[in-house]
């Protein structure tokens, strides 16, 4: 057999990706993109539901969202060039100026915040939205923080006096998210290493795009062996255990990769005064 330079193999694979991300800046996707980061980071030609899927980027969409798009995939993920080029979300980190003396540690390598990296900007519509109905005193509850974009801004406009409550299930997120915190020097903010859902119990958490992900019902089969052994678990509570350990809330944000209804599911119980029982109703639009 002949031997492999594993480190040398890493080398030029890495190298390989910061080419491809590289010519993708600025570069709309085309059908020859398709079938190239197809080849380069997967090994094959596109099968006719990617080809379906990834051909409605051409012409409209940088190259840069369709190499990431396929470095995040879950075939890339299981397959032997994951660990040689995937992305290291948490590396690198840069303090980015987010407005009204706010800074935000985010890395280059981060496709999901990449607006907050390139301009300190992120779903301005949602942040115009927060600016107005958020003032002194009041207390936030933030389902899904990711790095803290909202959290921060949220802590600062609500003040000392206020509270800015933050849930998010992917632990190297919750370590950026209190780093932010920490930046800006915001003691009223809590984040809580925790997914939210309907009922206490424990998830699989599938990393996605950038620093997105989601959860999953853990499903063990006869051999829980081999299901947990490389399982990503995060702890779910609910909102209606928070009972009696938070005050009332007086907006909840969410963001949680579809799962909103879940979440919402776990705070309505009708017998005793939950958390969100004391909701004041803000309605967002987009700016």
């Amino acid at each position: 057999m002949i031997g492999l330079d594993l480190g040398r193999l890493r080398r030029r694979l890495t190298a390989y990706r910061d080419r491809a991300v590289a010519a993708a800046d600025g570069k709309i996707v085309t059908e020859v993109d398709v079938d190239a980061v197809y080849r380069l980071l997967l090994g094959r030609a596109p099968d006719p539901d990617g080809r379906r899927t990834f051909s409605s980027m051409v012409g409209r969409t940088p190259l840069a969202d369709l190499v990431a798009a396929i470095l995040c995939s879950e075939e890339f993920r299981k397959s032997p060039l994951h660990d040689a080029v995937a992305r290291r979300e948490g590396e690198s980190l840069v303090a980015v100026d987010v407005g009204d003396g706010l800074r935000l540690f985010v890395s280059p390598n981060d496709s999901s915040n990449s607006s907050i990296y390139r301009s300190g900007c992120y779903e301005t519509h949602l942040a115009h939205a927060l600016d107005e109905v958020l003032v002194a005193g009041m207390t936030v509850c933030v389902v899904g923080g990711n790095i803290g974009y909202h959290v921060v801004r949220a802590a600062r406009h609500v003040g000392p006096s206020g509270r800015v409550v933050a849930f998010e299930a992917r632990p190297d997120n919750v370590l950026l998210l209190r780093r932010n915190a920490a930046l800006n020097a915001l003691d009223n903010v809590l984040v809580l290493s925790f997914a939210v859902a309907d009922k206490r119990a424990l998830y699989r958490y599938v990393p996605a795009q950038g620093t997105n992900g989601y959860i999953q019902p853990l499903e063990i089969s006869t051999d829980p062996a081999a299901d947990l052994c490389d399982a990503a678990l995060v702890q779910s509570i609910s909102l209606d255990d928070l009972d009696g350990l938070l005050p009332a809330v007086d907006l909840l944000l969410l963001d949680v990769e579809g799962a909103e209804g879940l979440v919402l599911r776990g705070g309505a119980t009708p017998d005793r005064g939950s958390t969100t029982g004391d909701l004041h109703r803000a309605e967002l639009r987009p700016a």
